[in-house]
């Protein structure tokens, strides 16, 4: 009898090569020593280039797994003292070079022709940093964490790169130094290197080492080595970045005291290597006025949204800090610390110290906030906001790795506010991390308590009087396991998070303390070459959530998964998904009532997208189904649009329209959308502004972020940012929107020194 799903099995030759074959394909280069300066301009005129060891043998990772790349590509490393030196020819027809961005940090530089240098500096098999250009030496750097599972495309480094371009192609040469890649300066310089090119006009990515799916290609797991690194100079690396900055609301006031909003500002940041792979750095009064804004999320459930981290101090060695299931269950979530409920809190100094030796990885931030002190309101119908005190938070990390692939660590973390014990809390926990099977396995667990505070209770209240019970302590207690094995064509997992009903993670992001949540998936993964199709994935997936005790279910949902990958890289995919909720709380939800019962219900998921080699691209995805009582329709349009290499757009527009139980009484119908139109004159001036607007009735509002960036020498820019929110539309009722205009302007100025050596 005839099986499809085994013929679709049978199908998977993959170009003569076995799985198996594919993984070991261990890659290995020396690099050279160079003994005369090494020009950046892309031409490979140094001697040393001639000496350096040539690799041409990548291979292609799409749309062929596998397969033998049609256009050559070459690989060359050399290193001097200071900086690591990386020479990639990439051959082809110069007339088919595309090039649709000279952004820095877009990540549209993937649509290009583009090449990208990923190194794990110390071999941890977890931690790469990425440093991508495309054919005109546009730059994308992205620190990498979880083997490939966090990005942080917020890290910002300083670092060269220069194109030539040429008849056969082009050929790009990077300066990458010691000081960013964090890299010894005695003992094993062996470092971890992957290089891919991106080749549009042949639809193809090319690995030096190639990338199994579903590796990311940010996996330092997946990785090769550069060898014969020896013998640098024993120099640290110290940089210092001081900024000024003005900034008006056009209110008739002007105050430069740093807990209001000043319009005017010093600070600075400093960063000093004390040691072999260990680093210091401090800020004093931190801007962050160049950070982009939050893109507009738009809760479907009662549950809190997850906004990833953005400002640069708190990203870099956020590695070492990382501990539990990012946006799901993070003892430690950086966001707590500055921010509260949207309003920035100022930040006197913060100091972080991180680094590792061959066995252990450490590190310590502390971080000391000001007294925010409330703006008056503009007028009698505005609600007055309150004074918020400053507050000292510490975090302190340190993990043993026996091995390469095993890491045991502990982390505590706490906030104090001086002269009040019963505001402090603490957390702390340990967590154990093992990988296997070349990265493809992996177990990680961790258990941890926190100690906080229950708030003021009102017990009773007389016409003379209000009885209050004062706050009390708790502890709470959570635990998490999680395995995952990411193969070709098997993709398991399962994963526990539990925490009892005293857990509140104060100084983490927990989406759904007090509850024990237990998920499973079995994805299948066939690579068929029939119609045109690159690979297949199919499977179940579900989740079951309960009380602590295990004596009450909560929730129950499960489903199944059909996406379907086209070697066009066109993509299209369908869930189905059952749900039975409980709610055991009433909550608003765009302005109604969801009472607290049982629901059940379905839902229905389609999902288009088409390739991002296109100047004109974008994304379609069509959602029906329950929304507790009532239905719900869900309808998202993503567009990209690459007019040419100076200007962009790029927008997704997201519109709800359903009912919470009685269409004639709680219906809903609004949308909400994010986007930006990206200008570059060139590689260092660029003018991007980004909308925001929410059309939820119960916060409708119209933002919009407008930022000129000049980097006008290396490392150093001048920023100029002017924000606006409106409100618009019908807002509830009991909606307080206040119209805001503001104008900031900020210049850094970029120095680096040598200490000894």
């Amino acid at each position: 009898m005839f099986c499809p799903l085994a013929a679709i099995f049978a199908a998977n030759t993959l170009g003569g090569f076995t799985p198996t074959e594919l993984a070991a394909q261990q890659r290995t280069i020396q690099a050279a020593r160079a003994h005369e300066e090494i020009t950046i301009d892309g031409h490979p005129d140094e001697a040393v280039w001639k000496r350096a060891e040539l690799h041409d043998d990548f291979v292609m990772r799409s749309p062929e797994l596998g397969g033998a790349p049609p256009s050559r590509t070459t690989l060359r490393v050399a290193y001097d003292d200071l900086a690591l030196y990386v020479l990639v020819e990439a051959n082809m027809d110069p007339d088919e070079v595309v090039l649709r961005t000279l952004r820095r940090d877009a990540f549209a530089i993937f649509s290009d022709d583009a090449v990208s240098v990923k190194i794990d500096p110390r071999r941890d098999l977890r931690t790469a940093l990425i440093f991508s250009t495309n054919a005109s030496g546009t730059q994308l750097e992205i620190m990498s964490l979880d083997d490939g599972r966090v990005n942080m495309p917020q890290w910002d480094a300083v670092w060269d790169v220069e194109v030539w371009r040429h008849d056969r192609g082009y050929t790009v040469e990077y300066r990458l130094p010691f000081a960013i890649l964090g890299v010894d300066a005695e003992g094993d310089g062996d470092m971890g290197l992957n290089i891919s090119r991106d080749h549009q006009a042949a639809n193809a990515t090319y690995d030096w080492r190639l990338i199994l799916p579903p590796r990311r290609p940010t996996s330092a797991s997946a990785f090769g080595v550069i060898e014969g690194i020896h013998g640098i100079l024993a120099a640290r690396a110290l940089e210092i970045t001081p900024y000024v900055a003005g900034y008006t609301d056009f209110s008739p006031s002007f105050t430069v005291d740093p807990r209001r909003r000043p319009n005017a500002s010093v600070g600075g940041d400093l960063r000093a290597q004390v040691g072999k792979s260990s680093y210091v750095e401090a800020s004093v009064l931190t801007d962050f006025a160049q950070v982009e804004a939050d893109e507009v999320q738009v809760a479907r459930d009662r549950f809190p949204l997850f906004f990833p981290e953005r400002r640069p101090f708190f990203i870099n060695g956020l590695d070492t800090f990382n501990f539990g299931r990012p946006g799901e269950a993070q003892l430690f979530f950086s966001r707590r610390i500055g921010l509260r409920d949207g309003r920035a809190i100022p930040v006197a100094a913060g100091v972080k110290a991180y680094g590792r030796s061959p066995k252990l990885v450490y590190g310590v931030l502390n971080v000391q906030t000001l007294r925010s002190i409330a703006e008056p309101p503009q007028d009698e119908t505005e609600d007055p906001e309150v004074d918020i005190p400053a507050e000292n938070f510490s975090v302190g990390r340190i993990a043993w790795r026996p091995t390469p692939r095993t890491s045991v660590g502990v982390l505590a973390l706490g906030k104090h506010r001086f002269g009040d014990p019963d505001e402090a809390v603490f957390s702390g926990g340990a967590d154990l991390d093992i990988t296997a099977a070349g990265g493809k396995l992996r177990w990680y667990n961790f258990f941890a308590q926190t100690f906080d505070r229950e708030p003021d209770e009102v017990v009773e209240t007389t016409p003379t009087s209000t009885l209050t019970r004062r706050s009390r302590s708790k502890l709470g207690r959570t635990a998490a396991s999680n395995f995952t094995y990411d193969g070709l064509y098997l993709r398991p997992a399962v994963d526990f998070t539990w925490s009892d009903t005293r857990f509140s993670a104060p100084l983490g992001f927990y989406r759904r303390p007090g509850t024990a949540s237990h998920g499973a998936r079995f994805f299948v993964a066939p690579r068929p070459r029939a119609l045109g199709l690159q690979e297949l994935l199919i499977g179940p997936f579900g989740r079951v959530v309960t009380s602590p005790d295990y004596t009450e279910r909560l929730t129950a949902d499960g489903g199944a998964r059909f996406e379907a990958r086209w070697r066009s890289s066109w993509l299209a995919s369908y869930n189905l998904r059952a749900k039975d909720d409980r709610v055991d709380d009433a909550f608003e939800l765009y302005g109604y009532t969801v009472d607290a019962r049982r629901y059940q219900g379905t839902s229905h998921a389609f999902r288009v997208r088409s390739p991002s080699r296109f100047a004109l691209g974008g994304e379609l995805n069509y959602e029906y189904g329950q929304l507790f009582a009532g239905k719900m329709h869900q309808i998202r349009g993503r567009i990209v649009a690459k007019f040419n290499k100076h200007a962009s757009l790029a927008g997704s527009y997201t519109h709800l329209v359903g009912h919470l139980g009685r269409p004639e009484a709680n219906a809903f119908s609004f949308g909400f959308a994010n986007g930006t139109l990206n200008l570059a004159l060139n590689r260092n001036v660029a003018w991007d502004t980004s909308l925001r607007l929410n059309l939820d009735p119960s916060e409708p509002t119209m933002a919009v972020q407008s930022r000129f960036r000049w980097r006008y020498r290396r490392g150093s820019d001048i920023f100029l940012v002017y924000t606006t929110s409106q409100p618009v539309g019908t807002a509830l009722p009991d909606a307080t929107i206040e119209p805001f205009h503001a104008i900031a302007v900020k210049a850094t100025y970029y120095f680096q020194a040598r200490l000894g050596g």
